[in-house]
């Protein structure tokens, strides 16, 4: 799409125009000079494209444009540009006269236009077409681009019907977050929702940024493309779905998405960290409810009951509100990272092994915001609804988990192997089985029956011996 030259042995601004006025491989118009104070090194990029070889010439530079024509995210260098000095007019082609250069300044353009006359309207390149379809420019290359909302970024994939060469940007940003695009049809750029590397906004579950399709390296002007691309994380949502939208600058389009939110699940942990499927009665645990790190969600849980293995005896341990029906077996929820955690001591029902644990969990933007409950003159919080004051209602984002676990009476052996644990959220079936046995053998029984056995082997070997004798007699007789 364009030819540029990397020079690395300048160090002054004067140095690098130098290099542009004697380039000889092709017409240097405009030249990046970059200054790196940790390294005493300098870098000057030479290119053969300025503001007036794209279809808007210099209109570019002298009406409004909401969006800069030089990214101001980091800091890039010094931008200047070639200046004809035989040219009175504006032009479509490079001249070939003598070369001047200087910073392409507002000043100096106002001070040109007054040396030299110019068109009220400047021409544009006559082999540019004239394009009505917003998702092409004036080169011909048309943008299909769509999105995935994740947990922890933004990811924006853009296919092209030609070959696409230059860079894709978070606007404000190019430093920390853009990748660069050699001649491809298909590209991508990953917009992380925290930090600031990509400068991610958010507001009410709803991310948006800013994407630029930019065909120079330095410059941005109106036959770039410009996305704001959207995610609005719902709690009611669980479809992910992509669109784009014109509005009123063709050259900005609106690009949005609706995430899956990630699925939750219980976990217990026993004192050492790790899972536990099968306990004893009194070990200390802690029953946890769990999300990946990183997302935009927050969960709370409430109406969580422990049943027996055949569902005849149910437990409630947290109410409908989130709070603890009973803090002493099972205490209030604590926000740990984005899991929520109780730490209690195991224990079982009468008359089953198995304990289900069962919860209700529901999402919420960002954290979420404790219940109150009172436990006699105390105040405590937990995390078991979203907002204070409203109704109890259950919704349909509601969704239910449950987890079973194996507790066990202080003189039972372990029945690890008893059960064949298939996952979380599914049931679990074991079976037991008893080995019956006779009275055991004495000790006197087991050496008569050694001794018998081996006479007897003795015998059987004589008789062979004496069968075998009797034979080879028989035959030197005759």
């Amino acid at each position: 799409m364009f030819n540029c030259g990397i020079v690395g042995n300048v160090n002054t601004r004067q140095e690098c125009l130098q290099q542009c006025s004697l380039e000889r491989e092709f017409v240097c118009r405009s030249v990046l000079f970059r200054a790196e104070p940790r390294t005493k090194k300098a870098i000057c990029k030479l290119f053969h494209l300025d503001h007036i070889m794209f279809p808007d010439g210099a209109e570019t530079f002298a009406t409004p444009n909401p969006f800069p024509l030089l990214d101001t995210g980091d800091s890039t260098g010094v931008y200047l540009e070639a200046i004809c000095a035989n040219d009175t007019s504006k032009r479509n082609k490079p001249s070939k006269g003598n070369i001047n250069l200087g910073m392409n300044q507002q000043q100096q353009q106002q001070q040109q236009h007054q040396q030299s006359p110019q068109p009220q309207s400047p021409t544009t390149v006559p082999f540019f077409p004239n394009t009505q379809d917003p998702s092409c420019d004036v080169y011909g290359v048309c943008y299909d681009v769509s999105i995935q909302c994740t947990d922890s970024k933004i990811i924006v994939y853009v296919k092209t019907n030609r070959h696409f060469h230059g860079r894709i940007y978070a606007l404000g940003r190019s430093e920390t977050c853009h990748a660069n695009v050699l001649n491809s049809n298909q590209f991508r750029l990953d917009l992380s929702l925290s930090g600031q590397d990509c400068n991610t906004q958010s507001m009410g579950g709803v991310y948006t940024n800013t994407v630029v399709l930019q065909h120079h390296n330095v410059v941005m002007t109106r036959t770039d493309k410009v996305y704001n691309v959207r995610c609005t994380y719902e709690v009611t949502s669980r479809n992910i779905s992509f669109g784009m939208m014109p509005i009123r600058d063709p050259d900005t389009m609106q690009v949005t998405a609706s995430p899956e939110a990630p699925l939750p699940k219980i976990v217990i942990l026993g004192i050492e960290g790790r899972e536990a499927n099968t306990v004893r009665i009194g070990d200390k645990l802690t029953f946890r409810i769990e999300i990946p790190e990183g997302t935009p969600y927050g969960i709370f849980a409430r109406s969580c009951v422990a049943m027996a293995k055949d569902a005849r005896s149910i437990f409630e341990v947290i109410d409908d509100r989130g709070c603890p029906v009973d803090a002493n077996i099972f205490p209030r929820f604590r926000e740990i990272g984005s899991s929520l955690e109780s730490s209690y001591e195991a224990f079982r029902f009468t008359e089953s092994y198995g304990v289900i644990f069962q919860c209700n969990v529901k999402y919420c933007i960002g954290k979420c915001e404790p219940v109150n409950c009172g436990i006699g003159m105390e105040k405590t919080s937990s995390w078991g609804r979203k907002r204070r004051s409203q109704p109890i209602e259950k919704e349909d984002s509601e969704m239910t988990l449950s987890h079973e676990i194996l507790v066990l009476d202080f003189g039972d052996e372990s029945v690890s192997s008893m059960r064949d644990v298939n996952s979380v959220n599914e049931s679990t079936h074991y079976k037991e089985s008893v080995l019956m046995m006779d009275t055991c053998a004495s000790k006197t029984s087991l050496m008569a029956l050694s001794v018998t056995s081996a006479l007897l082997l003795v015998f059987y070997i004589c008789t062979v011996a004496y069968f075998v004798a009797q034979r080879r007699v028989t035959k030197e007789f005759r």
